[in-house]
């Protein structure tokens, strides 16, 4: 097992122990650093470079998260008043399980789908081109 997994597995079991007694909390403690003080200098230096890599991935995992969810939390408003289908078909050219799988972080071939920059650039347009387009139309019926 690579210390990568080694250290996915560590993380898994630690994530466990969020209700779990003061003792078992402890044995965990106790056999984790076991693990570290059996390791060479070499193999430290080692499992250092793989739990920062692993940071990292979880950091860009909820970095990716909280952006989906800022996203999910501005489109709420209009969710039901605005068609995501109409979007999706004449704004992204895209059908609409393309434009769902991003506007809900579904898993896509085992990757998270989310919108890019640029696809969010073109919804903010969407949104705005539809504002102007039934702002255009109230006035027309008020007069």
């Amino acid at each position: 097992m690579s210390y990568k997994e080694e250290i996915q597995e560590f993380k898994k079991e630690f994530a466990s122990l969020r209700n779990a007694t003061k003792e078992e909390k402890e044995e965990f403690d106790s056999r984790f650093k076991k693990y570290i003080r059996e390791k060479t200098k070499e193999e430290k230096k080692e499992l250092s470079h793989a739990f920062f890599e692993s940071a990292k991935e979880e950091n860009e995992r909820a970095k990716s998260l909280a952006t989906f969810v800022n996203i999910r939390l501005k489109l709420e408003k209009v969710l039901n008043i605005v068609s995501m289908a109409y979007i999706s078909e004449n704004y992204f050219f895209k059908s609409r399980s393309w434009f769902n799988h991003r506007l809900n972080n579904s898993k896509v071939n085992g990757i998270p789908a989310s919108f890019n920059e640029e696809e969010l650039k073109t919804l903010a347009f969407a949104l705005d081109d539809i504002g102007t387009k039934m702002k255009d139309t109230a006035r027309l019926i008020a007069s």
